[in-house]
């Protein structure tokens, strides 16, 4: 009775519904969602609201018709179709995407009553935007989850086989049957490059991408269905790439990456694309993400490589370096038993040659030297010093090793500027490679020895035979100081005094022009320096005791002397053996000290004035106006040349020349500007009206033996040279 009760219960509200439906359809077609009924054992399409309607508005009939048929485009029912599920007195929920519409649903259904006879009412709310956006957030996470596995995957290693794990990764996220990277070096230059994954029981396309991306992306023939997803502006060949036999669809973006040294050169170009994407067709997003991925690691190999090449390359040949050297003789340790051939190569006189000539002549005639080498062993040859290069030869024939050998000397001896020295060994089936390398290089040294002997036995003598004579002579007292008072201009108060060398021999005095040169050219000049020096601080420490005033004396030394090692502690010890204060020797250089460079002169200059001394620039506009050592050293005074003076009265460029030399020392911080040679009291008055305060010349006084200086100047009532009585003082 109860199970009876129910049923008619049961009965009674699905006749209800269905009432309720035609009684409310006016209030039904005014609804948003999709309502319709359809009959449970025919299928047929009882009722449908406008919505419904709408949504079916390429159909001719619906009424009557299949629902599986109008509304999902099938022949039979649907598979996920619920209606085993549905009951009376409740809905059954559910989602479902229609293909025929490209819609996705929300769908309610429940079993009601339509006219006697049994039927399916259902409720669709359209969530197709909703799902979209669900779904592009998910892909969205997908992607850079995608991404982050292919970043890792590259920072693993820097070779080429994490590429094809790469594409994988990117088939699997598009589902796809295969994934490649086609890549080619810009005109043609080189075979392109491609890595390529595919699917299982799917033909790899190598050849045929390399064939595509050297011919410049040539459109592929027979084809099924042409998509073009993205191609680099411009390139019209790739706007025709349609898709080859067994690919019915395929994204590709391009790639580009440069050559990793910042130059903007493009290294090498191409493209990553998919075939038969089943997932995210149309979204080239992760595409272009990992492109982005694959060309930033490729630059940083690119770079990577740039930089090992600079640690294994001398920068001034071209040739590999030390480094290189040691690698390659490391690599034959590893494998004992190759034929080996060494050649040891020296460059004869090198040093003699940067200090007569300057170093970019030895830089040219190195780099001369390389290229001769490098023309007969190729890369075989290492510079592993300034002047020393070695040649390595491995698995080379005994026979074929002289030959280069001869044709390396060969080429020496036509080039009479390349003077080598050079020793060569070889070994079959070489088991100590360190011992041949030795043999070699004794070679080498003994053949230089040789050379010097021969070509530099002469000069030795020659050497040996005049330090000897210029010792003799400084014991013998033939060399001696003179005095030259520097005074100020306007009051002729007697300022400094210069130190000037003299030579006595039996014919009278012999001026420095005639010997200095010579001993600068012999390295001998430094006796002569620190003889001045010497006699200076002695006569200083003479006077000081006497009580006499002192004031500064300037020496010269000499640009062979500046060079010593440790110029600035020996010229400071012989001060302080004569209880001197440094304050009192004022160092000249010449303006002409090219074989010092600037930087090496500045921090020489820079610690003697650490030491107290004070430092001037001499002869300056003697050669040329080195305007930039003004900028780099902190000279006490400036000493314009005497060339320049003499000039001052009848040459109006010689006038505004010292004019704005004077202004520039005046300008500079505690720089004097010193005017030599005056002569004339012309030249003092056009002096005197540019400003310039000190000078020294033989309108004031020649240079003077030491007892005279001491009779005229020593006392402090004769402290004061006299002026022209005509100078207007």
């Amino acid at each position: 009775m109860l199970t009876a009760a129910a049923g008619t219960t049961r009965e009674m509200r699905t006749q209800e519904g269905g009432r309720d439906i035609m009684r409310h359809a006016d209030i039904l077609n005014k609804l948003d969602e999709i309502i319709y009924v359809v009959d449970m054992e025919s299928y047929e399409l009882l009722y449908l609201n406008r919505a419904a309607r709408s949504l079916c508005a390429g159909e001719r009939e619906t009424l009557g018709r299949k629902c599986y048929k109008v509304l999902q485009g099938r022949d039979e029912p649907c598979h996920f179709c619920p209606v085993d599920n549905l009951r009376d007195d409740v809905f059954h929920c559910w989602e479902y995407a229609n293909l025929k519409f490209g819609r996705h649903f929300l769908v309610r259904d429940k079993i009601v009553s339509w006219r006697g006879r049994k039927a399916r009412l259902e409720v669709a709310v359209d969530v197709t935007r909703q799902q979209r956006e669900k779904e592009c957030l998910e892909r969205r996470l997908n992607i850079k989850s995608t991404v982050m596995k292919c970043v890792r995957l590259l920072e693993q290693t820097s070779d080429d086989e994490p590429l094809t794990d790469l594409l994988a990764l990117v088939a699997d996220f598009y589902m796809a049957d295969r994934a490649y990277l086609a890549a080619c070096r810009p005109c043609g230059e080189r075979v392109p490059q491609v890595r390529e994954w595919h699917a299982p029981g799917v033909p790899s396309r190598g050849d045929e991408l390399r064939r595509w991306c050297k011919e410049g992306h040539a459109a592929w023939r027979e084809a099924r269905e042409r998509i073009v997803i993205a191609g680099p502006a411009g390139e019209e060949d790739f706007a025709s790439v349609v898709s080859p036999p067994g690919v019915d669809a395929f994204m590709s973006v391009p790639v580009e990456w440069g050559d990793g040294r910042g130059s903007g050169a493009r290294a090498a170009v191409g493209y990553l694309g998919v075939d038969n994407p089943c997932h995210a067709f149309g979204d080239t997003s992760l595409l272009e993400s990992v492109a982005y991925v694959v060309r930033n690691w490729e630059e940083r190999r690119l770079l990577r490589r740039y930089l090992e090449g600079l640690s294994f390359t001398d920068v001034l040949t071209g040739l590999g370096n030390r480094n290189r050297y040691t690698a390659a003789l490391e690599a034959v340790r590893g494998a004992p038993g190759s034929d080996v051939g060494v050649a040891f190569v020296d460059i004869n006189g090198l040093k003699a040659l940067n200090d007569r000539f300057g170093h970019d002549y030895g830089d040219r005639l190195i780099v001369k030297v390389a290229r001769i080498l490098k023309t007969v062993f190729e890369d075989c040859v290492f510079r592993t010093g300034g002047d020393e290069f070695v040649v390595l030869c491995r698995d080379m024939s005994q026979m074929e090793f002289s030959a280069r050998v001869e044709r390396m000397l060969a080429l020496f001896k036509a080039a009479p500027d390349c003077v080598v020295s050079c020793g060569s060994a070889w070994k079959g089936a070489l088991q100590d490679v360190d011992r041949l390398v030795r043999y070699a290089d004794e070679l080498m040294y003994a053949e230089k020895q040789a050379f010097y002997k021969t070509r530099v036995g002469q000069r030795s003598l020659h050497h040996s035979s005049l330090l000897e004579e210029t010792l003799l002579s400084l014991k013998k007292r033939e060399f001696l100081v003179q005095l030259q008072p520097k005074v100020r201009l306007d009051s002729g108060r007697l300022v400094g005094v210069e130190a000037l060398v003299r030579k006595r021999d039996a014919g009278g005095l012999i001026p420095p022009d005639r010997f200095i040169p010579l001993l600068e050219s012999e390295f001998l000049i430094r006796h002569i320096d620190f003889f001045v020096l010497h006699t200076i601080c002695s006569l200083l420490a003479t006077w000081r005791r006497a009580g006499a005033t002192l004031v500064p004396v300037s020496v010269n030394l000499s640009r062979i002397t500046l060079m010593e090692r440790g110029i600035v502690g020996k010229v400071a010890d012989v001060c302080d053996c004569y209880r001197v204060p440094h304050s009192y020797i004022d160092l000249e250089i010449t303006e002409s000290v090219d074989k010092l460079s600037l930087e090496s002169l500045t921090e020489i200059s820079e610690r003697f004035r650490e030491e107290g001394f004070s430092i001037s620039l001499d002869d300056f506009g003697a050669r040329y106006c080195n305007m930039s050592i003004l900028t780099r050293i902190r000279f006490n005074s400036v000493k314009i040349d005497k060339s320049i003076v003499d000039g001052i009265c009848r040459n109006e460029r010689a006038r505004i020349v010292t004019k704005h030399s004077i202004e520039i020392c005046n300008e500079l911080e505690n720089a004097r500007a010193v005017a030599e040679g005056i002569e004339t009291q012309g030249q003092l008055d056009v002096l005197r009206s540019l400003h310039c305060h000190y000078g020294q010349g033989y309108l004031f006084s020649p240079p003077l033996d030491i007892d005279v200086f001491e009779a005229r100047y020593l006392s402090p009532s004769a402290f004061r040279v006299p002026l022209p009585t005509n100078s207007g003082s």
